[in-house]
């Protein structure tokens, strides 16, 4: 039996970059910005073990 690697970096990168593309866009044509956005205090928390990540995060 082998191991198989699934690598992700690529479509992580991705995905940030259109969700970044997309916010840009709506800032551009004065829409809101919409879509689970995690506020700076749960960034933070993603560093820091124990705490909840916060929404979307299953």
């Amino acid at each position: 039996m082998g191991a198989h690697r699934v690598s992700l970096g690529s479509l992580l990168y991705r995905a940030a970059l259109g969700e970044a593309m997309a916010v840009a866009a709506n800032i551009r044509a004065g829409l809101p910005v919409g879509g689970d956005v995690p506020t700076y205090a749960q960034v933070q928390n993603l560093s820091v073990r124990g705490h909840d990540p916060g929404p979307g995060s299953g």
